[in-house]
């Protein structure tokens, strides 16, 4: 190295592949701000998860069960089929039943046990 390159490279520390201080701080400080966005986000996200889903009404519930049994009937050929040679109750005569258990569930997950019992049998 001539004197001239040498000394630029003793003034200028990049050049050397040194970090500034100033440089080594903005690291920092955009590590920092990162960071701090990603845990704001992780706790927004977690505490509006922690709300959990609306529950059903007993009238939602009821016209859920309705419309899927109509939808059974029309588009399932195994209600049919089920009614016809394994003597399976029709879907009409087990939906007021259903439909009881449906109104009167105390959670979804009761409701749900409803509709697949319901499925289950038809």
């Amino acid at each position: 190295m001539s004197n001239g390159t040498q000394a630029n490279a003793q003034t200028n520390p990049q050049s050397r592949g040194h970090c500034t201080w100033e440089r080594r701080a903005k690291r920092r400080r955009t590590a920092f701000a990162w960071l701090l966005s990603s845990a704001a986000f992780l706790f927004i996200v977690f505490v509006a998860g922690c709300s959990g889903p609306p529950k059903m009404a007993a009238e939602d519930r009821r016209k859920d069960i309705e419309f899927l049994a109509r939808w059974a009937r029309d588009y399932s050929p195994l209600v049919e089929l089920n009614e016809r040679y394994k003597g399976t109750p029709s879907y009409e005569a087990l939906l007021p039943r259903y439909v009881e258990f449906a109104e009167h569930a105390r959670t979804d997950e009761e409701f749900y046990q409803a509709v697949l019992g319901y499925f289950n049998v038809i």
